[in-house]
């Protein structure tokens, strides 16, 4: 499913096997780079099969509470993830918080997010 370039390997444990769960703007974040970067029509469409393997989580009410509760203890705390420019990961961090799922990722703005659960694979 994913390609197997090696900073992507300690991380297969945890996706492998398991249906993966996206948030809507992982989708955007996606197609934006695609687009930026001019892919051709073979790489989008491989793509867009890998995302229909995905359960994409779409914006409800539910999802907006959790998202402006996130921001507002990530200000008051004084966390980075507050800042306008982490908006897309406000919201897959939202996204993870509302469902309780355990978010997969090496961004070092998910660290010490409250009530978030990052696995972050330590580079050796």
């Amino acid at each position: 499913m994913f390609s197997r370039k090696p900073e992507r390997l300690p991380y297969e444990p945890y996706v492998t096997g398991r249906q993966l769960v996206i948030s809507f703007m992982t989708v955007a974040e996606l197609r934006f780079g695609a687009e930026v970067a001019g892919w051709g029509q073979a790489r989008r469409d491989r793509l867009a099969e890998l995302l229909r393997s995905m359960v994409v989580v779409v914006p409800d009410d539910d999802l907006v509470n959790a998202y402006t509760t996130l921001r507002a203890r990530c200000q008051r705390i004084g966390h980075g993830l507050h800042a306008k420019d982490h908006e897309a990961d406000r919201w897959v961090a939202a996204t993870a918080m509302r469902y309780d799922l355990q978010l997969v990722s090496d961004d070092k703005i998910f660290d010490n997010v409250p009530g978030l659960v990052n696995i972050r694979v330590p580079v050796s």
